[in-house]
């Protein structure tokens, strides 16, 4: 990546100074540096800000995530969240393309189609932008890595990184937006890497999404949905508008089924009677509810409360 003064936005995550960008190395004034891995990853996750050896996903979640995500099953709401990502940013015109960072990307299915997204939009499609997909997990990473070997998008850069979603390695208000799916809220450390008017986009299950494999592995199942507006609005942030609601279904096929279970945390909160009584299904038909959120960030003027 080659960043000049104006579109500097990763920072040193041990001083906090802006990272340059060399061949195949990141490092700062004060002589931090961070060589890019073999795969094409950059590992800015210290030591000292991991809580355990190996955090995030697994190996193991990791692959079946990929190999569900690749059938298909979930296009829709890849195609939900990039039309939900253009409206938000619709309206500006950056002089340098957009700077957005994906948390928890996983594996980078939906990280490489916003990209190619972001490449294809008709009023910017001439800009470069880039994307930052940022996961906790190295074998995460590595996965995307691979995504980005075998496809290309045009005038756009996807930059993966190893690192927390809630200690950005970026420079206070250097992003146009923040997009996570299925992850924990941290506003902490959100607001104050996006710019003032920045734009926050969120995917959230709704009640019955995945009901029908719920309801083969739990007695109860709770019909609760996930508000974030409350918390958000404590940090800075407001809600533009009602959240879009996404529903479909999916046929997923038998052979799927295990991918499917295991890269959800109903993988390891159900019983192996329940588990073995998924395998055994012929095929199951699951409802998709997903729930899309647009936030914007306040000034910074306007700080959090505590």
């Amino acid at each position: 990546m080659s960043a000049s003064p104006s579109r500097q936005v990763l920072a040193c995550p041990v001083c906090q100074q802006p990272l340059h960008s060399q061949p195949k190395r990141l490092c700062c004034d004060a002589n931090h540096s961070f060589d890019m891995a073999r795969q094409g990853y950059f590992n800015l996750l210290l030591a000292n800000h991991k809580r355990s050896k190996a955090p995030g996903d697994s190996a193991d979640m990791v692959q079946a995530r990929q190999r569900f995500l690749d059938q298909g099953y979930y296009q829709p709401i890849a195609e939900q969240l990039n039309q939900s990502v253009l409206s938000a940013l619709s309206g500006t015109t950056p002089e340098n393309g957009w700077q957005l960072a994906d948390i928890g990307c996983g594996d980078g299915y939906y990280s490489t189609r916003l990209s190619q997204a972001l490449a294809d939009d008709q009023q910017h499609r001439l800009q470069e932008h880039t994307l930052y997909g940022v996961d906790i997990s190295k074998d995460a990473l590595k996965a995307a890595c691979k995504r980005t070997r075998t496809a290309s998008t045009s005038n756009n850069l996807i930059q993966w990184l190893v690192a927390s979603g809630g200690r950005l390695p970026v420079l206070p208000h250097s992003l146009d937006a923040i997009v996570s799916l299925f992850t924990p809220v941290m506003p902490e450390g959100w607001h104050p890497a996006l710019k003032p008017g920045g734009k926050l986009v969120l995917a959230t299950t709704g009640q019955d999404h995945l009901l029908e494999l719920r309801q083969k592995i739990y007695p109860d199942v709770s019909a609760r949905v996930f508000d974030p507006r409350t918390e958000l609005e404590n940090h800075g942030f407001r809600a533009l508008a009602e959240p879009c609601r996404l529903q479909s279904s999916a046929t997923v096929q038998a052979s799927d089924l295990p991918d499917l279970l295991t890269m959800t945390p109903h993988g390891w909160r159900s019983s192996p009677t329940a588990r073995e009584a998924v395998f055994a299904l012929p095929g199951l038909t699951v409802t998709l509810d997903v729930n899309f959120w647009v936030f914007e960030a306040l000034p910074h003027t306007a700080e959090p409360v505590a």
